[in-house]
C-alpha cells in the first residue's frame, strides 16, 4: 500500500531480466475480483514477469475517500514502481482504468515536448526514501512525485474497452450517467455502476474528459519517449534512439457505454464501418467463439469483437486468448530489440572483416 494516498495494490514480484513487467488497471465493479481469472492466466504464461495490479476503491463500490486528481495517482502509481524497482512496463487498462492509463500516457508524452500535450504538467523528481515490505501487502513511504514524467516507463499498451477514444463525444457520458435503463444488461449498470454512491461521485466530480481523451495521432506510430514520433532514451543508456511502443486496443461491437463501432472507424480510417464490420462477419472474425476481427498499421492494433458486450470479452479463455496473445507479445519487447542490436552489431562486424580481408589482398600475375 502507497501510505502517502493509501493505494492498495496487489504485486507478483518480477524475476526475469529480459522480460517486461506489466502494470494492470482495473474498470468500475468490484475491483480486481472478476479479472482473476485473467490474471491467473496472464501469470501462468510467463511465470517469471512480474504483475502490479493497482485497485482503484473510489470505483469498487467500498465507502473510502474520493479519486485522486491526475497528477497525483500519476505520481503515486510512479512512487509504487519505483519502490519495487519496475522503470519500464507493459500499461494494461480495462475501462475507466484506461482513463489512467491515458493519463500516465500522456505524462509520459508530455515529458518530452509538453506541445504534444499542453494539458500535461510535469512535476520534479525527487528521491525514493525507505520501502517496508510486510507479508504480502507492500507500504511505499516517500515524500513528493518521483519519476511521472520518465519518457520511457511506458514500453507498450493495451487498452481493453477504452473510454479515451472520441470522449468528447457524448456516448460514454449518456450511456453510463444519463440513459434510461431499458434492457437487462442496461439495468445492471445502472443499478450497480452508474448509481453506486461513490462511483457515482468519482464520476460526476472527479472525471474530467479532457485529461483522459486519447486522440488517433497519440497512438499511431507511437514510440515510448512521444505520441507522434519523438525520440527517447533506451535502457541501456542509447541517446536519441526511437522506440517504437505498440499500442493494442480490444473493442466489443455490443458495447452499452462506448460506441465501438465509431470508435473502431476513428482508429482504422474506415469509411463504411458497416459495409467492413458485415465483411468481418461474413468470415465469422469476432463472433462468438472465434477470433476477432484485427486490423493493424504503424505500431497500432485493433481487435474487434462484434457480439461482445463491455467488459465480456474478459469473461471466457477463448476471448482472453487474442489479449493474452498481445501480452506475450509486448513483454518480450526489450529481448526483440536486444537480439535486433545483436544482429547489427554481427552484419557491421562481418561488413567490417570483410573490409579488411579485402584490403589484405595482393594481386599476383
Amino acid at each position: 500500500m502507497d501510505t502517502e494516498t493509501n493505494i492498495p495494490y496487489w504485486y507478483r514480484p518480477h524475476r526475469s531480466c529480459t522480460k517486461l513487467p506489466i502494470l494492470f488497471m482495473h474498470g468500475i465493479g468490484i475491483g480486481l475480483l472478476p479479472y482473476i481469472p485473467f490474471l491467473r492466466e496472464l501469470s501462468a504464461q510467463d511465470p517469471d514477469v512480474g504483475i502490479l495490479a493497482i485497485e482503484i476503491l473510489p470505483i469498487s463500490m467500498r465507502i473510502t475517500a474520493p479519486p485522486l486528481d491526475r497528477d497525483a495517482m500519476c505520481a503515486a502509481i510512479t512512487r509504487i514502481l519505483n519502490a519495487h524497482g519496475l522503470h519500464r512496463v507493459v500499461l494494461v487498462g480495462h475501462s475507466y482504468g484506461t482513463a489512467v492509463s491515458a493519463h500516465l500516457l500522456r505524462r509520459q508524452w508530455g515529458s518530452v515536448d509538453p506541445l504534444l500535450n499542453p494539458l500535461t504538467t510535469r512535476t520534479p523528481r525527487h528521491a525514493q526514501q525507505a520501502v517496508h515490505e510486510s507479508a504480502n501487502r507492500h507500504h511505499v513511504m516517500s515524500q513528493d512525485s518521483s519519476d511521472a514524467g520518465n519518457s520511457d516507463l511506458i514500453a507498450a499498451t493495451l487498452l481493453i474497452d477504452p473510454i479515451p477514444f472520441l470522449l468528447h463525444y457524448p456516448a460514454v457520458a449518456y450511456n453510463f450517467v444519463y440513459r434510461q435503463p431499458r434492457h437487462a444488461n442496461e439495468w445492471q449498470l445502472w443499478y450497480f455502476a452508474s448509481r453506486e454512491p461513490d462511483t457515482a461521485r468519482a464520476l460526476s466530480r472527479h472525471f474530467f474528459w479532457f485529461e483522459c481523451i486519447l486522440f488517433r495521432e497519440d497512438v499511431l506510430g507511437a514510440t515510448s519517449g512521444g505520441g507522434r514520433g519523438s525520440t527517447s532514451t533506451s535502457a541501456a543508456g542509447k541517446q536519441g534512439k526511437k522506440r517504437p511502443m505498440p499500442v493494442t486496443v480490444s473493442l466489443s461491437g455490443r458495447d452499452q457505454i462506448v460506441d465501438a463501432r465509431a470508435v473502431r472507424a476513428y482508429l482504422t480510417g474506415s469509411k463504411d464501418p458497416e459495409e467492413e464490420e458485415e465483411q468481418a462477419n461474413l468470415v465469422g472474425k469476432g463472433r462468438a467463439g472465434l477470433p476477432p476481427s484485427r486490423w493493424e498499421q504503424d505500431g497500432l492494433e485493433v481487435l474487434y469483437f462484434p457480439e461482445l458486450d463491455h467488459a465480456t470479452v474478459i469473461d471466457t479463455p477463448i476471448d482472453r486468448a487474442p489479449l493474452l496473445g498481445a501480452l506475450r507479445r509486448f513483454v518480450r519487447l526489450d529481448e526483440e530489440e536486444e537480439d535486433e542490436d545483436e544482429g547489427r552489431k554481427s552484419v557491421d562486424g562481418a561488413g567490417a572483416a570483410g573490409a579488411m580481408q579485402n584490403d589484405n589482398l595482393v594481386d599476383v600475375e
